[in-house]
């Protein structure tokens, strides 16, 4: 679990840091800075999903797209880092931008593990999988990398209606990532659509417990009588999702 994160020089932001309970709720007027706070974590994660050989952390991926390394620096103030912790423990990044005009990337300088008391900084890399210098981490700072590669994020904008919907061409995508714009819910469903949901979060209207059912069964509170399908599209990275409502 991430406890906390702080950020200094990434965007509008010169310096901060903030809590971040189990539950946390952002508020603000427009431009206050909450896209940018949930921007860095993503950028994060997304570096750790690349699984890339480089020191390097891409601006542009499947999470998010950042532009050049001019459009994310505190207004030359100096270079971005970031700090994750779980308690007592926790990871820096200090990043460094060579181009700031047309590169999309910005190199990784240094990374600290914060393991309790102790502080390491490590500037030789063996591989960038897991952001780890040569040697294996900690285990509480294992545990925070795999919990930002594993990090859900789901937009306000969502892919509208549409006849078919991708397949995640990730080897291992994350599980229950239905993608920044819902784009992989259909596939997801179609993946897991014979098996059995939680007790404690089955309709009582319908007494089976697997989740196609089920879906159709919550689906029915607000249209009556709804019905989902999903058809895996031969030869093709497609899915069919198919949607009925009452008699229609």
């Amino acid at each position: 679990m991430i406890s906390s994160i702080s950020i200094i020089n990434f965007k509008c932001f010169e310096k901060i840091s903030l809590r971040t309970p189990a539950f946390s709720l952002l508020t603000g007027f427009n431009a206050a800075g909450k896209s940018t706070i949930l921007q860095s974590i993503l950028l994060l994660a997304q570096t750790l999903r690349a699984n890339s050989s480089v020191p390097e952390v891409a601006l542009n991926g499947s999470l998010i797209q950042l532009g050049k390394p001019g459009d994310v620096s505190n207004k030359g103030q100096g270079d971005p880092e970031f700090k994750i912790m779980d308690g007592s423990a926790g990871i820096g990044w200090s990043l460094v931008a060579d181009d700031r005009s047309e590169g999309r990337t910005l190199k990784i300088k240094e990374v600290d593990f914060i393991d309790g008391s102790k502080c390491k900084k490590f500037k030789r890399f063996k591989k960038l999988d897991s952001l780890c210098p040569i040697g294996k981490p900690p285990k509480k700072i294992g545990s925070i990398i795999d919990n930002l590669r594993q990090v859900i994020f789901l937009s306000a904008v969502r892919t509208g209606a549409a006849e078919v919907y991708p397949i995640p061409e990730e080897v291992s995508p994350v599980h229950a990532d239905v993608g920044v714009f819902g784009e992989f819910a259909p596939w997801l469903f179609h993946q897991h659509m014979d098996d059995d949901v939680d007790n404690n979060r089955q309709n009582l209207n319908d007494s089976s417990p697997i989740l196609r059912r089920q879906l159709n069964a919550w689906a029915s509170e607000l249209f009556p009588d709804s019905e989902a399908n999903v058809l895996s599209i031969f030869n093709t990275n497609l899915i069919r999702l198919e949607l009925r409502v009452g008699n229609t």
